[in-house]
């Protein structure tokens, strides 16, 4: 996976909507290449105390890439498509860019022709159009 998995769901259906038995997972953090803190903490329980004993939890949250994506994979386990949170803007009503992200996503729900999206982190709730989906 491109990054940290949280919150698997068996669903029925794709996020567009078709039938397909398959399983939503969401992905809060993403590994940076060529190097990762967190990948490299990850299974050193030890040296992740350590870190989290040693630093401000403020300045450790902002190291981590705010970055998050849904993953589609089919019952066998393989990648059907990822749906990315890139942080591009879009324009408001005056012309004004407002930027486009939602970061750490760890929830998701399909309701009707939406997914609600929700984070340990953001103070909100997000949601977005089925049909606005681009994999």
């Amino acid at each position: 996976m491109p990054g940290t998995g949280d919150n698997i769901k068996a669903m029925h259906e794709l996020p567009s909507g078709d039938e397909v038995k398959c399983y939503f997972v969401a992905l809060g953090g993403m590994y940076k290449r060529p190097f990762s803190l967190l990948k490299l903490v990850s299974d050193k329980v030890w040296l992740t105390s350590f870190i989290l004993a040693v630093c401000p939890y403020r300045k450790i949250i902002d190291l981590v890439p705010k970055w998050t994506a849904l993953a589609v994979f089919n019952e066998q386990g393989n990648l059907i498509e990822t749906f990315t949170d890139d942080g591009t803007s879009k324009l408001d009503e005056n012309g004004k860019k407002i930027p486009v992200e939602a970061p750490w996503i760890s929830e998701f729900e399909p309701v009707g022709e939406y997914l609600y999206l929700s984070s340990w982190y953001n103070p909100f709730l997000a949601r977005i159009k089925r049909s606005e989906l681009e994999g």
